[in-house]
């Protein structure tokens, strides 16, 4: 079974121009948007192949990869 890493992006929803480029920074960057929640602040759940290089770049140490 493929093993992902998650990212989450929150952005008050009166940002949407704000949302749109990181959403697109994070899909040329390999993250596939899962799903998307909110009212006034938006929740956008992503989540791409694990890597460890790209976890342990990213947070300082590796993350355990989820299942």
């Amino acid at each position: 079974m493929p093993k992902y890493e998650y990212q989450i992006i929150h952005q008050l929803a009166n940002r949407v121009e704000h949302l749109t480029r990181q959403l697109n920074s994070a899909v040329r960057d390999g993250w596939d948007p899962v799903s998307m929640t909110g009212d006034e602040h938006v929740y956008v759940l992503l989540r791409r192949p694990y890597q460890e290089e790209s976890a342990s770049a990213q947070s300082g140490q590796a993350a355990p990869p989820a299942e």
